[in-house]
């Protein structure tokens, strides 16, 4: 990677201050991390859109659970974080990026900074639903609630409230939006009085209202244009599911990029029954060679041993020449002083036998001269 200049980006929206910068030593991959401040006295909705350089694929991003994760979603060249923020909140989510050739300052742009409602609900109409009129309840206002409710009448899993056949009225459901607010007894009036040749009052087909819809669906009868208000209607296009079905891709792209490395480490190093056999006969090998350094080990010891005893025999024998040398070395001395006390007397008999030698030869002169 580039070592270009990331200097962090820091933007504000409505009480929530965002500063963005990019981590690439942090964690095992570079990441971009959000660091969220709110200085609100209320919850909002907060979201954050952040553009992503087009050489990276969605597939390239991860998010971190620890980090936020859930609210995260990849596609169309953005990454999405969006959920509650409390007041005076402060929290820190980040993405990651697999590893990239990128000039890192090309994740540095600026991001999209929204934060909705005063109460961070995703209902802002909650107390519309509750509120009556002198005819009955008011429609309630779609969501993801109701949404959810009439997926289950359509799937023939759950029923709307107020068609229940026992109680003998059946309550009008207005998918037009004009406002129609007649209660359940009027509009069950009103039905019975028409002519029969009309259709107004026929009798709804065994199921209620959500089975006569679906075997519409299935049989293709619905126009296209109700298809489509149905479909706005009911949350096809609702946003937080586009976000759960990119969040879900982002994580099979994970696991798929974990899948393949996983499968390149056992082609490079064989099965893991293998691996453990293979280090079992390493470990085999191991343990005999132990044995026979053991054993040498034994036998040296056993030499060493032998080895202490002819060494203190060697320094007892050493000890008694070392003596032996010591007395020979007197004798030598007494033996040069007696050499020395007979040189003595050698001369001195020497000296003697020639005193006697000119005495003796003096007096033989005399006597040839007489």
């Amino acid at each position: 990677m580039s070592n270009a200049d990331t200097t962090p980006l820091d933007l504000a929206a409505d009480g929530v201050s965002v500063r963005k910068s990019y981590e690439p030593d942090e964690f095992p991959v570079q990441v971009v991390s959000f660091e969220v401040r709110s200085e609100r006295e209320d919850a909002a909705r907060f979201r954050l859109v952040d553009p992503v350089p087009e050489a990276v694929a969605a597939a390239d991003l991860g998010f971190n659970p620890n980090y936020g994760g859930d609210h995260w979603s990849a596609g169309d060249g953005t990454a999405v974080f969006e959920r509650r923020i409390e007041p005076n909140e402060t929290f820190r989510t980040v993405y990651g990026v697999r590893d990239t050739d990128i000039d890192p300052t090309a994740f540095m742009t600026e991001p999209t900074l929204t934060v909705d409602g005063a109460d961070g609900s995703d209902s802002p109409a909650e107390d519309a639903s509750t509120a009556e009129t002198e005819t009955g309840p008011a429609p309630e206002t779609p969501g993801r609630d109701t949404s959810q409710a009439a997926r289950d009448v359509i799937s023939g899993e759950g029923s709307v409230s107020g068609l229940d056949n026992d109680r003998g009225g059946v309550e009008a459901v207005d998918l037009s939006g004009d406002g129609d607010s007649r209660t359940a007894t009027e509009t069950t009036t009103a039905d019975s009085a028409g002519p029969a040749g009309d259709g107004a009052g026929a009798a709804l087909p065994e199921g209620g209202v959500g089975t006569a819809l679906a075997a519409e669906l299935r049989d293709g009868d619905l126009s296209e244009p109700d298809r489509k208000l149905l479909a706005n209607e009911l949350g096809e296009n609702d946003a937080g599911h586009e976000v759960r079905v990119s969040h879900l891709q982002s994580r099979i792209s994970d696991l798929e990029a974990y899948t393949d490395a996983l499968e390149d480490f056992i082609d490079e190093n064989g099965p893991a029954r293998q691996l453990i056999e293979d280090m079992t006969d390493r470990l085999e090998t191991i343990e005999t060679d132990v044995e026979a350094l053991d054993e040498r080990t034994t036998e040296n010891e056993t030499a060493i041993e032998r080895l202490d005893d002819h060494t203190e025999s060697n320094a007892d024998d050493i000890d008694a020449l070392d003596k032996g040398v010591a007395d020979t070395n007197a004798e030598v001395a007494e033996t040069r002083e007696s050499v020395a006390d007979l040189r003595e007397d050698v001369e001195a008999i020497d000296d003697w036998r020639e005193q006697i030698s000119n005495v003796l030869g003096g007096v033989s002169t005399n006597r040839d001269e007489d």
